[in-house]
């Protein structure tokens, strides 16, 4: 078992350190990485100046992603996460070959320890890699995110790595308008 994505958030005066407790799934490949996300793990503390995190708990993941890098934020009473993972439900090829692309999801909860994602990722194009974002007081979602081995039109040349950083913004209701449809 490893532990993946730690996420500081501040609520209140509390600091919340969540992290993802992953297991290595052998029918998976492992240049794939072959992760399951079975639980999130919940430290809290009162002081980044003289830590002093204790455990918390630990919450089970039902989620089907499995959540490789992500960011929370608390916005309006709720924690929303997004997170790059892949879902190995999804099916390409005639439904027989597993899609192994980290994709960008969204994912949210009431009280900061049972997440429910979304249905559709946010981004679905692969390489997704590393996000942050932020909600400013108007709703607006401002996401950054990493690409890894993702090229697009002839930018073989230009990022040979297929490397880079991405951008978007987004009003948060809108967002979640789409995710449901």
């Amino acid at each position: 078992r490893w532990i993946l994505s730690p996420c500081l958030l501040k609520v209140g005066n509390v600091y919340r350190i969540y992290m993802f407790n992953v297991h290595f799934d052998p029918r998976y490949s492992t240049h794939i990485g072959g992760i399951i996300t079975d639980n999130v793990e919940i430290w809290e503390g009162t002081s980044l100046e003289h830590p002093d995190f204790h455990y918390v708990k630990s919450v089970p993941w039902n989620n089907p992603e499995n959540v490789w890098h992500g960011d929370m934020v608390f916005y309006k009473g709720k924690y929303y996460l997004l997170y790059c993972g892949t879902n190995y439900n999804y099916r390409i090829l005639f439904g027989i070959t597993i899609d192994t692309f980290k994709y960008l999801w969204l994912a949210v909860s009431d009280d900061g320890y049972h997440f429910k994602a979304y249905p559709k990722p946010v981004l679905q194009r692969s390489g997704i890699y590393r996000p942050t974002f932020a909600i400013d007081n108007s709703g607006r979602m401002n996401v950054y995110f990493a690409t890894e081995n993702s090229y697009w039109g002839k930018d073989h040349n230009k990022y040979p790595g297929g490397d880079r950083i991405g951008t978007f913004s987004i009003n948060l209701n809108d967002l979640i308008k789409q995710e449901l449809k």
